[in-house]
């Protein structure tokens, strides 16, 4: 038997409410029980590496090594990754990886927006000194995050060239597949009130606050049907990821259904809805 309690490894997906996540994180977890792995905190500079902004292997495995303690409970966070299993400090623990995915057009609008009247970083000068609106952002931002990103912010450790690549393949879906199958926990952020509900309740979450908005972009700016299916069809591999995320988040929530009354998965997200005391606008 392990004597270490579980290991909860959060990747935090651009644009998938994290932040909103993060907030009860910390309010379950004691300070010295989550590592919180955001370029800032790390010293990273978000303008190195456009896959996942700021991503520097060495000095993410660095930090992780010089925070880690057998208090450790929770790492959580953007440089979170998977693969985290594979290092010697944390084989000894049994890791339990949770994301929450979206639905693509509407996360790189959701980011565009954020970007643009959000954030003070290198990525919002870039769309601000260029003056790009939506369309002319996704064609000629140096951003790799914007082309199937989610699927490169799964696979940065195990396929360390989707970090620099433009194009993605089938293998890497296939690579994002078998990573999402090894997760602990898949929400989307489509479902978040009813998603995160579910996870705090697997925790034994005690402290939650309601009606808590974190992060929400302020911004309103919606594509044409042109755009749209431009940046549709350029990220159909994270799409695919998204509909294998779906199904197995509906399969997973029907055998849990199952396992606790026999009602269906229906009846257990009603349940959950009824527990959870708060609703998130978080995009």
């Amino acid at each position: 038997m392990n004597r270490y309690p579980p290991l909860y490894v959060v990747i935090h997906i651009y644009k998938t409410a994290g932040k909103a996540l993060l907030r009860n994180f910390k309010r379950n977890f004691a300070k010295d029980q989550l590592i919180s792995m955001y370029a800032p905190q790390i010293g990273l500079d978000k303008a190195e590496n456009s896959a996942n902004p700021g991503w520097n292997e060495d000095i993410v495995v660095d930090y992780l090594n010089r925070h880690y303690t057998e208090k450790t409970r929770c790492i959580f966070g953007h440089m979170a990754f998977f693969g985290i299993h594979e290092l010697h400090p944390f084989s000894q623990r049994e890791v339990r990886y949770i994301v929450f995915l979206r639905e693509p057009l509407a996360r790189i609008v959701s980011l565009y927006n954020f970007l643009r009247f959000n954030s003070k970083n290198v990525w919002h000068h870039e769309i601000v000194e260029n003056d790009w609106a939506l369309t002319e952002w996704f064609a000629n931002s140096r951003g790799l995050w914007l082309h199937d990103g989610q699927i490169r912010q799964l696979l940065l450790w195990q396929r360390k060239d989707v970090l620099t690549r433009r194009q993605l393949h089938a293998e890497d879906l296939a690579a994002a597949q078998q990573a999402l199958a090894q997760m602990w926990f898949i929400g989307c952020q489509e479902q978040f009130h009813a998603d995160a509900g579910q996870l705090y309740r697997l925790l034994g979450f005690k402290k939650i606050v309601a009606n808590e908005a974190v992060n929400v972009t302020q911004g309103h700016i919606r594509p044409d049907a042109e755009t749209a299916g431009v940046i549709a069809r350029d990220n159909a591999l994270d799409a695919e990821l998204y509909r294998y995320a779906l199904s197995l988040r509906a399969r997973r929530l029907q055998a849990s259904a199952g396992a606790e009354s026999g009602e269906g998965a229906l009846a257990l997200r009603r349940r959950v809805a009824r527990w959870l005391p708060f609703r998130s606008s978080t995009t």
